[in-house]
Order: structure tokens, then sequence, then C-alpha cells
């Protein structure tokens, strides 16, 4: 996943560059690690680049993570991402499971959920439904000093 220098311009990380030379974040198969309690949860309203430019969906995203990743060179990194970095890293990580915002809401009773949307999406919305809530952590990579 790459974030964009936007997104690293509002995080903890300010300018820095993690995970290669170039501007910005990368995270080559990105996992996560630890996740901040249910109860400091924050709810955002996102958009994405892949729904309709209207479609605004209300979620809940963990206020911290830390992510086990690689970085451009193959080094095992890990990044502690808060606020709007660790949002922005949810959020993409979603899509590496086929995840979008819209599986996020009520297909029936979101008032931004157009009927067409509502048609596309509706088949197996439940099953991807569970895998947005999903909160999942790994056990982090042993590390090897040298």
């Amino acid at each position: 996943q790459q974030l964009s220098r936007n997104d690293i311009r509002t995080s903890n990380t300010e300018n820095k560059k993690v995970g290669g030379d170039k501007e910005g974040i990368f995270l080559v198969n990105p996992r996560f690690v630890y996740r901040s309690p249910e109860k400091d949860m924050l709810v955002w309203d996102e958009k994405c680049l892949v729904m309709p430019s209207n479609f605004i969906a209300t979620v809940l995203r963990d206020k911290r993570v830390v992510v086990e990743a690689e970085d451009l060179d193959g080094r095992t990194i890990e990044v502690d991402l808060r606020g709007e970095i660790a949002r922005a890293c949810q959020h993409e990580c979603q899509h590496d499971k086929g995840i979008l915002i819209v599986d996020h809401v009520d297909l029936e009773n979101d008032k931004n959920v157009s009927y067409e949307m509502r048609m596309l999406e509706k088949d197996m919305h439940d099953e991807r439904q569970m895998l947005a809530f999903e909160r999942d952590i790994v056990d982090p990579s042993p590390i090897i000093l040298g």
C-alpha cells in the first residue's frame, strides 16, 4: 500500500519518509499488530475514489494502529500510526480484502445509498460487511538481530 504525501503531512510522522527514499509511506504486505481498544475507536465520514463522488459513508476506525510491513528494500518495519493516517491506512488495507466503504453501511436504511448502488451491492453485502467490521491482529514477526 502507498499512502499519499498528503496523508503523511496530517500524521504524527509529519514529513518523515518511512519505508523507502521516495516521498510517502510505502507498506508492502501490511499487517496490523496492534489496534486501539474498541472504546477508543473514532467515527469518520469517508469518501473513496472508487465510489460516486457524492457518496459519504460514516465508519468506525481504530484511533491508533501499529502496522508491520516490509519496506521497499524488503526489510521488516513497524509503523505506529494515529489519527488521520491510521484511518487512511485502515481504509486502504480494506481495499486489499475487497472491502469498500459501502460495505460499512446499512444498504436499506442509509440515505446516501442510491437505488442503483443498492442493486449493485446487495449480493454478498452481509458477508462483506462482516469482513468490514473485523479488527484482525496478527502476531508480529520475530526480530532477528544480526
